[in-house]
């Protein structure tokens, strides 16, 4: 079978344009004009690099991690609680997925919903609980929100001394939450190296403390990702693994092939989300993009349409999916990855990391920033600060009309994460892509306004987006100090993000409730 790291498959143009202008190697050497001439955008770069050499450049990292947990060890602590988005949030989702930890439940908390937020606070104990409150700008409106929120609950049962003990923060230096950790003697504030960004840092101490904290074996995630760093920094283009990688997915990308079909065994879901986040945030912009699409083995379905390749991941025993990688190999450009532990989810971190910088400099963007992500942020606070806007998003009973071959569809969920929901939401998404024959995304706000929003707003204008909320629910959670309430920080965040996809010439159907969508499916089926 064919995979990204065979170099039989027809991807020569690709890897002719990364060996002849030496792009492995300028990128091993943090060159950042690989990426642009401009000089002001070499300098930005420049201090974004720090991710090539992470996993090797770990020694005093490792040292805090192995002092990190003798410290806590003999803590009685059922619980790790961690507040981020996106960068700081995604890679410990995948690590509490995919990894063993017995001892402690890891939890990632990455939303302003308050039903969900007054659920996890419902069932733990904060005398066992440790929180991380993860957020590079040491700003970011969301883990700073729950972090004050979540401080504020635990000093008010345990006292704010003891309190204190219980959090940590990870973030760059000199920050707001840097600061106001450091004023209220937080257990520790960890600095994050600056010159390693959001959707880079899976291996960052953004990654690694929770990691550390929740037991999990981080030595032997790390080994991993020194391996596969080694083979991507290689001088040999033909045996680099990210480069391989890179060219298959440009060369689907120049044969018109955008939709990148990511399949997945389900406990590896989470690494999809991840991925979502590097793909999307990173290549989608200016007019460009791949648009990634987690999904499951019988959604592929019997074919792979024109405008779609697959990615498939899986364990070497996993029988079931070597079966179904098989049948699809005929369909059309399937790249496939196996690996032996799970622990080699370190190396796959690095693997994609490689690549995606590389398609960025095949397809001519700055794959390190993300333009259009400020936007719904501004929107989200003239919205709190009670100014006012006209948007006219479409209906439910429009979306025929909205789309052309060549879409997809954006389900764009502010919805609690209730079991029920999800499975009404994947129905519906069932029913929308047999219906209208173009892929279904899935996303969770306002999780996704850190993830794949750069490339809704930036990337190319191919997706129709239906933006749900949660009108029926009377859930909400007041803020110590704040002139909004976690619902109204939530509706802003929803309504913010319908007007910045509106503004930016997108097709946008805002719907109340999950019964429009459901009963919009029925009508359908009648």
């Amino acid at each position: 079978m064919s995979t990204a790291d065979d170099p039989g498959m027809n991807r020569t143009s690709s890897i002719e344009t990364l060996i002849h202008s030496d792009a492995v190697e300028r990128l091993s050497e943090r060159d950042a004009s690989l990426f642009s001439h401009d000089p002001l955008v070499v300098e930005a770069i420049s201090e974004r690099l720090g991710w090539v050499m992470l996993a090797s450049d770990t020694d005093e990292v490792l040292d805090f991690l192995y002092e990190l947990r003798r410290e806590t060890e003999d803590a009685d602590i059922a619980d790790v609680v961690l507040l981020g988005m996106g960068g700081s949030s995604l890679a410990t989702r995948v690590l509490s997925a995919v990894l063993e930890h017995p001892d402690v439940r890891l939890h990632v908390l990455d939303t302003t919903c308050a039903e969900d937020v007054a659920r996890l606070i419902g069932r733990l104990d904060f005398k066992k609980t440790f929180f991380i409150v993860s957020s590079k700008s040491g700003s970011t409106v969301e883990p700073i929100t729950l972090g004050e929120l979540f401080f504020h609950n635990v000093a008010r049962e345990l006292g704010t001394a003891e309190a204190a003990e219980h959090f940590f923060a990870v973030t760059d230096k000199d920050t707001p939450l840097s600061q106001a950790a450091e004023a209220q003697n937080w257990r520790h504030v960890v600095h994050a190296r600056e010159s390693v960004g959001g959707r880079f840092s899976a291996l960052s101490m953004f990654g690694l403390v929770p990691a550390a904290l929740a037991g999990i074996d981080f030595e032997r995630l790390v080994d991993s990702a020194i391996r596969m760093e080694k083979l991507c920094r290689g001088e040999e283009t033909f045996a680099n693994p990210g480069a391989h990688l890179a060219s298959f997915l440009n060369d689907c990308l120049q044969e018109g092939r955008n939709k990148l079909m990511l399949v997945l065994p389900r406990h590896y879901r989470p690494f999809g989300m991840w991925l979502e986040q590097l793909v999307a945030e990173s290549l989608g912009k200016d007019g460009q993009g791949i648009i990634p699409i987690v999904t499951s083995k019988n959604r592929v379905g019997t074919s792979i349409h024109s405008d779609q390749c697959v990615v498939i991941l899986r364990e070497s025993g996993d029988e079931e999916f070597a079966s179904y990688a098989e049948e699809i190999e005929q369909l059309g450009p399937v790249a496939e990855f196996i690996i032996d532990s799970p622990y080699e989810i370190g190396g796959e971190f690095i693997r994609w990391e490689f690549a995606v910088a590389l398609v960025g400099f095949l397809m001519g963007v700055n794959p390190f920033d993300q333009p259009d992500v400020a936007s719904s942020k501004a929107m989200t606070n003239a919205l709190l600060r009670g100014d006012e806007f006209t948007a006219e998003p479409s209906s439910i009973s429009e979306l025929e009309d909205l789309i052309v071959p060549g879409d997809y569809i954006g389900i764009l969920s502010y919805l609690p994460e209730r079991a029920a929901s999800h499975t009404a939401l994947v129905e519906s998404a069932a029913c929308l892509e047999e219906k209208f024959s173009v892929p279904i995304i899935i996303a969770r706000g306002p999780r996704y306004l850190h993830s794949t929003g750069q490339l809704y707003k930036g990337g190319p204008n191919t997706g129709v987006f239906i933006v749900l909320g949660d009108d029926d629910s009377t859930c909400d959670i007041e803020l110590d100090g704040k002139p909004f309430t976690l619902r109204e920080l939530n509706d802003a965040q929803r309504k913010g993000d319908i007007i910045s996809l509106i503004e930016r010439g997108r097709r946008v159907i805002s719907a109340r409730n999950l019964s429009e969508i459901i009963d919009y499916c029925n009508s359908l089926s009648r």
